[in-house]
């Protein structure tokens, strides 16, 4: 049986957000993974972990709260690797 940690968030009186916000769970548990992640505060797979979804499903929901799987850091790296693979291929570029 897996064990299951809770994170409870409680939010100031002050603050009037709307019952469907506050009831979307996945909605809060996925921003707040894409927010830890992109801040470098939890590895990749721990933003996995806590969102339940693919690789591929956690880099589109970084989207959909305005960040991208890579950023401008690691666009060297990607360009370089791309051309190293294309290099190594019988009729590339």
């Amino acid at each position: 049986m897996p064990i299951t940690d809770k994170l409870v968030v409680e939010f100031a009186n002050t603050v009037n957000l709307p019952p469907d916000v506050v009831n979307d769970k996945k909605l809060l548990r996925d921003g707040l993974a894409a927010l830890l992640y992109h801040h470098c505060l939890i590895s990749p797979f721990h933003a996995l972990s806590m969102t339940g979804l693919t690789r591929r499903g956690f880099e589109d929901r970084l989207a959909y709260f305005g960040y991208t799987a890579l950023d401008e850091r690691d666009f060297a790296d990607e360009i370089a690797a791309a051309e190293q693979l294309a290099s190594n291929r019988p009729g590339s570029l």
